[in-house]
């Protein structure tokens, strides 16, 4: 069952009027420790401890505070090197914000609140994802020219897409399934630390059952690997995004970090403690999230298997990571002798940070759609 207690979306009690910023118990958790080791059980016991749904959280606020990150050694093979090395005096952490958050409106109200509080922003077309950040190089005045030229910039390890609640019930009931569609390509994208900021907004405009929603958004955190943060308010999350800018910038504030492709990352333990200083270059991958780039055939394959009911993001990617294309799935179903082996081929295969198996049910229905003639049974 996917069913999880639905306090662990506790609400931020952060204010937006004071000028001094301060992170509740959940909060911290997020930036100091959620987005270094993605626990679950972790997460529940901390929605347990918070509220039933409209409750507000404990107060025990405590102020920002540099985290003791376990720096994690280098995933580069030892025959590369990189092509971008900054030290920690050499560049700054800057919020990039997608063009989409349009500057009039209630995006736009995000966008104005992040700037009265002192936060390094700029908009820009994101492929994926509605906010990052990067570490963008500090460069010096040339003369003759009325801006400085812009530096060299690897992406930090962190990712938001914002919805309203309306904004997330819509992209669930759509033809298009936006909702499964964003979080595979967010998953797909390289960054370790997913985020799902939703805004109770227009709550009561929604075109869904309440329980549905704290069903897709509890899915969201504990199969998908998201960390879930719901806010009241675009007032609220941009404090949110303020103390996160703020918390990066204290975390790197005195790391040297380099450049990487989207092949070292492979190297990487989802979960682990220690945050990276291997980093992709942005217009890397900006470019490798390119929404209709032509897909090569493993992304073809995965995008085939999330239109089966049941399969989410995770799930299809614990598939293509034992077989990438289809070709070596029908190869390995031609190795078995009868349907049953094939049917259950998959069924062992685990997915996600819970490592819930894949199912009978899933495998069967895989082993019919690429293994037989024939409707789908």
């Amino acid at each position: 069952a996917e069913d999880v207690p639905l306090g662990v979306y506790a609400r931020s009690k952060t204010s937006t009027q004071s000028k001094t910023f301060q992170l509740t118990t959940l909060d911290q958790a997020v930036i100091l420790d959620e987005c270094q080791d993605r626990c679950v059980e972790s997460a529940l016991s901390h929605g347990n401890a918070a509220q039933s749904r409209g409750a507000p959280t404990q107060d025990s606020s405590t102020s920002l505070e540099r985290p003791s990150a376990t720096l994690a050694t280098s995933s580069l093979s030892p025959m590369s090197r990189p092509e971008v090395t900054l030290r920690a005096d050499q560049y700054e952490v800057v919020l990039i914000c997608d063009l989409a958050e349009r500057k009039d409106g209630y995006s736009g109200q995000i966008v104005e609140a992040l700037q009265q509080n002192g936060v390094k922003l700029e908009r820009r077309k994101l492929h994926v994802g509605d906010y990052l950040w990067v570490a963008q190089e500090i460069t010096q005045p040339v003369p003759g020219q009325l801006h400085r030229p812009r530096g060299r910039e690897l992406v930090l390890d962190y990712i938001i897409e914002r919805k309203r609640m309306d904004d997330l019930a819509l992209s669930i009931v759509g033809s298009k399934d936006r909702y499964r569609e964003q979080k595979f390509r967010i998953g797909q994208s390289g960054l370790q630390h997913p985020i799902y900021l939703v805004e109770d907004y227009a709550f009561t405009a929604c075109s869904m059952p309440e329980d549905r929603l704290m069903q897709a958004m509890a899915s969201t955190q504990v199969q998908h690997g998201f960390f879930v943060k719901r806010t009241r308010s675009a007032q609220e999350s941009a404090a949110y995004l303020t103390l996160l800018t703020r918390q990066l910038q204290s975390m790197y504030s005195s790391i040297t970090i380099q450049s990487c492709t989207k092949e070292d990352l492979g190297e990487r333990k989802k979960g682990s403690r220690a945050f990276y200083t291997d980093l992709l270059v942005f217009d890397d991958f900006n470019e490798s999230a390119v929404k209709n780039k032509a897909l090569c055939v493993s992304e073809l394959f995965a995008k085939q298997l999330i239109q089966l009911p049941g399969m989410s993001a995770h799930r299809a990617a614990a598939v293509l990571d034992l077989y990438s294309t289809p070709r070596l799935l029908i190869e390995a179903y031609d190795k078995l002798i009868t349907d049953k082996q094939k049917e259950t081929l998959l069924a062992a295969i685990t997915c996600g940070a819970t490592k819930r198996k894949l199912g009978p049910k899933l495998s069967r229905m895989i082993f019919q759609m690429y293994g037989k003639h024939g409707p789908l049974k």
